[in-house]
């Protein structure tokens, strides 16, 4: 899955993000790879005010109670972590920049990054552990401008080595890992650009998060990433552009681009979590598409002891009047299907083997797709697992197909996707859905 169109990509970007001012281009392998900076983006003040907090580069400041920055504030490789409070909190940056470099622009691919330079981790992180009789909760986060970091916003229960272990061995309940992550989390009018990593990890269990007018754009992983078993994510009028054409290696403190169509990554990852809401949208020219919903394998099972089995699927999901374009594939549905994961050390139960490719079988059901806009893109929907309903969407321009449904590894083994439901869609051709399987 290659771009489809990398001089459109070029043209597009400047015309419609219009505040993306400049492309880089490196040459890996003999091989040219976009680098758009979306620093233009974030709004500097023209002077930093002296009424603003006095943090230092390096600080972690905690903080468990409503705060409103003054106006006028930059501060340089600052985290701020939230922490447990009797009251709600809201803490209103006021359009303060968070900036993860001493400087405002990051290195360009494959440049490295000096030993007292490099990016810090998170502006912001909302964690507990499993301690405590109540998690963190009742959390809004506005007006922010976050830049340059290795992750813009880190949301996540911090699990302990038994639990991890015993999820491993199935005797743990999830719901009650949920009832101890963070919840009812909002972030609202906030720009995260330029991390080198997600702009926004949601990690395993945390449930009720509301992402409201958020741009995320140039991340060099996937804009935002829902964690396995997280549940009840809203992300409404918000952005994704630009995301998952980078990794940052820590170790060198280089970014790499991301090579392989197996390695870019989209602009938003529903890992084996679901009853998430996505609507009123925009997604443009993500590196391979624009939402994906899957199962993860167990990835790593034998490897990592840290790692654990995922149960459930990217199920019960609703996307929702968004609009894709110049995305190499919008929305997918099982996106790991077809996938040779033969290189992932899965611990999922092997589904189908052909020679040294193997196959593991996706989870990606219940989902709905509804009133959405498709424009100039590779191809507009792919699912590859069951009951997915898809109507009233509208499709211009697609060079590929509108609709595809089907998975060749499903087919050989004999159970096709099935319970597609197609309802009033207004395609960019007669011909332009497409089953896999059927003659």
């Amino acid at each position: 899955m290659t771009r489809w169109l990398c001089a459109g990509l070029l043209v597009l970007a400047v015309s419609v993000s219009g505040a993306v001012s400049a492309f880089q281009w490196s040459m890996l392998d003999g091989v040219l790879y976009e680098d758009v900076d979306y620093g233009p983006r974030i709004r500097w003040p023209a002077v930093s005010s002296p009424a603003c907090p006095a943090w230092k580069p390096g600080q972690v400041i905690p903080v468990s109670r409503s705060m409103v920055l003054p106006p006028g504030c930059v501060f340089q490789q600052v985290t701020i972590a939230l922490r447990r409070s009797a009251e709600p909190i809201v803490f209103d940056c006021n359009q303060a920049v968070f900036n993860g470099l001493p400087g405002r622009r990051r290195n360009a691919l494959g440049q490295a990054y000096s030993a007292g330079a490099v990016p810090a981790g998170n502006a912001f992180v909302i964690r507990n552990g499993e301690e405590g009789r109540r998690p963190l909760q009742d959390i809004t986060l506005r007006n922010c401008q976050i830049i340059n970091y290795q992750q813009g916003i880190n949301i996540g229960l911090k699990l302990s080595a038994a639990t991890r272990q015993q999820l491993r061995a199935g005797r743990v309940g999830r719901q009650a890992l949920q009832a101890k992550a963070p919840t009812r989390i909002r972030v609202l009018n906030t720009r995260i650009v330029n991390t080198h990593g997600s702009g926004i990890y949601i990690y395993p269990f945390v449930t009720a998060v509301t992402l409201q007018q958020v741009l995320i754009a140039g991340a060099g992983g996937p804009g935002l990433y829902l964690d396995a078993d997280t549940r009840q994510v809203v992300v409404e009028s918000s952005e994704f552009a630009g995301n998952g054409f980078s990794a940052y290696d820590s170790r060198r403190r280089v970014r790499e681009a991301r090579r392989s169509a197996l390695s870019r990554r989209e602009g938003i990852a529903i890992d084996a979590s679901g009853s998430h809401v996505i609507r009123r949208s925009r997604f443009e020219a993500n590196a391979d598409g624009g939402i994906y919903l899957y199962k993860n394998c167990w990835e790593k099972a034998a490897t990592d002891p840290d790692s654990f089995p995922r149960t459930t699927g990217a199920d019960h999901n609703l996307i929702q009047g968004n609009v894709f374009e110049n995305e190499t594939v919008a929305i997918w549905v099982g996106e790991r299907a077809d996938r040779n994961l033969s290189g992932f050390r899965c611990g999922d139960p092997l589904y189908l083997q052909q020679g040294n490719a193997r196959y593991y079988r996706d989870y990606a059901r219940d989902n709905r797709i509804l009133d959405n806009t498709f424009r100039q893109v590779g191809d507009g929907i792919r699912v590859m697992d069951d009951r997915t309903r898809i109507a009233n969407n509208r499709f211009v321009a697609v060079q590929g197909h509108d609709v595809v449904i089907g998975s060749d590894s499903r087919n050989r083994r004999r159970e096709p996707v099935r319970g597609t439901l197609l309802q009033d869609n207004h395609y960019s051709r007669p011909d332009a859905v497409r089953d896999i399987g059927r003659p």
